[in-house]
């Protein structure tokens, strides 16, 4: 089968990104991508990686990565107008206020172009709010097979999802959602790529407990307990959003900074622990990549307990898992005195991440689904 994998970065990334490396604009298409995609950021291209492994054609698009996006457009003689704004009519209080937006329509026809190329299979849509507000539903389906999604996070209105025949889902009760709207939908798990592990190579742990991830939106529940636990734990704080956090923020006071991608990885891997609180999306669900990600690079794992956590993970011998604040600063301080026993808990859980919880699992598993709907 042929794939198109089309993913949606965040904006605060590729501008680091991009900033750091000033002279890979003028880089052809291919090696912009790969240099993207070698940071690992999100599911980068570990999707389309291993579905390769597995006999099959892939490719990665970043929807919204601009140079990169006019880089392909340049090189395949399409000419896009990226500066020309319009102006829009916003209403302030009741009272109609002229501004300039400029103009994005270049980034619907660029990826229009990549798939009217490509003619994929399967077109797997990583971000279904970007894709639909690109109105390319209509558009793309003479030249797909088989339209498919992933969402496991805050739900935007169920016609986001109409246009696709599928909708994966690592959460069970959106599952149920979706299919309560007459959309077909299966489960599909996180996983974690192994390739990271020799990208790191050897990292020395000089951190004792660290949490990285934001402080906004359908996080800002998290921000109560690990203020909490802050002021009773020494723990290393990386992320974004921290400016949602009052002054007086212990996790403003130990705070580091952002740490995307392989920073992100590199932070885990020297962490004895690794922090983690689930966002209110996932609800009852053990859910969010930092379960594989933390387990993967082999950091201990302490993350609130949830209900499907045991079908993941043993817990207790490859994570930890706690009820609440209190719960969580007495875990830390008896795993922090308790050396033999934390190391013994990582081991196990890097152990059965690689073993069951890797992409090359999950493609497995994604063409086994989709077989069905073929």
């Amino acid at each position: 089968m042929k794939f198109i994998i089309l993913d949606h970065y965040y904006d605060i990334f590729l501008r680091a990104f991009y900033n750091d490396k000033r002279d890979i604009f003028r880089d052809a298409y291919d090696v912009q991508l790969r240099q993207l995609m070698d940071q690992c950021f999100g599911t980068a291209d570990f999707y389309s990686e291993n579905l390769k492994l597995l006999g099959h054609e892939a490719e990665d698009i970043v929807i919204n990565c601009e140079p990169l996006q006019k880089q392909w457009a340049k090189e395949h003689g399409i000419k896009v107008n990226t500066h020309k704004p319009k102006i829009v009519i916003r209403r302030r209080k009741g009272v109609p206020v002229p501004s300039l937006r400029f103009n994005k329509d270049w980034l619907r026809l660029v990826v229009l172009a990549q798939i009217k190329t490509t003619r994929p299979d399967v077109l797997y849509v990583q971000d279904p709010w970007s894709f639909y507000n690109l109105g390319l539903l209509k558009e793309v389906r003479p030249y797909v097979k088989l339209l498919v999604c992933q969402h496991a996070s805050t739900l935007p209105p169920a016609d986001y999802f109409k246009g696709f025949d599928l909708v994966v889902s690592s959460l069970p009760n959106q599952i149920e959602f979706f299919r309560s709207q007459g959309l077909k939908s299966e489960y599909l798990a996180i996983g974690f790529e192994p390739r990271v592990l020799k990208i790191l190579g050897e990292v020395k742990q000089q951190y004792q407990v660290v949490h990285i991830g934001g402080y906004k939106g359908v996080h800002e529940a998290r921000a109560d307990l690990l203020e909490k636990v802050a002021r009773a734990c020494e723990i290393q704080f990386w992320g974004y959003g921290i400016e949602n956090l009052p002054p007086g923020s212990p996790i403003r006071e130990q705070f580091n900074g952002e740490a995307w991608a392989l920073d992100m990885y590199r932070t885990k891997a020297a962490s004895r622990i690794t922090l983690t609180f689930h966002s209110t999306a996932s609800g009852v669900y053990a859910n969010n990549m930092s379960l594989f990600e933390t387990t993967g690079v082999g950091s201990l794992l302490l993350t609130d307990n949830k209900k499907n956590l045991g079908d993941l993970f043993e817990i207790g011998k490859e994570v930890i898992a706690y009820e609440n604040a209190d719960d969580c600063i007495e875990k830390i301080r008896y795993y922090l005195d308790h050396e033999n026993e934390r190391a013994a808990i990582a081991a196990n859980g890097q152990k059965r991440t690689l073993k069951e919880h890797t992409y090359f699992h999950r493609m497995q598993q994604l063409l086994d689904i989709l077989k069905k709907y073929l």
